[in-house]
């Protein structure tokens, strides 16, 4: 739908083999349905912009999995020892905030037509 293993390869700086294509395959189909749940008109848009943005999200989600797929964060060779992380780069698909944000084209809205209200309250001293 949106980005291709040809894409994806196209913006690794190494070479990603051949025999990672079915991988790669589900991972974009992974992305690219984890991006439509998540900004819900990527799914009819014909924007091109938008379509060309979905696409390097998309793989840029799938290359972040790809350069580091068990989210090791910290890695010592004489003594072993292995820090992973829950956040970034964690081997799990993800789109940050501001980029999505970016392709929903969200700006800030006024409130027009807004009361504030203050919450009703009961006399304690009851006279």
């Amino acid at each position: 739908m949106f980005a291709t293993a040809e894409d994806v390869r196209a913006r690794f700086e190494g070479v990603i083999p051949d025999s990672r294509n079915d991988w790669l395959a589900a991972k974009i189909e992974d992305a690219e349905s984890l991006l439509t749940s998540l900004v819900p008109s990527m799914a009819t848009t014909a924007d091109a912009g938008r379509l060309a943005r979905a696409k390097a999200m998309v793989a840029d989600a799938v290359l972040r999995v790809y350069r580091n797929p068990s989210g090791v964060t910290q890695e010592t060779a004489s003594v072993y020892s292995v820090s992973r992380s829950k956040a970034a780069d964690s081997g799990v698909l993800y789109f940050p905030a501001d980029e999505l944000e970016a392709l929903r084209g969200s700006a800030r809205r006024t409130r027009i037509g807004t009361i504030p209200v203050a919450p009703w309250r009961v006399d304690v001293y009851g006279r």
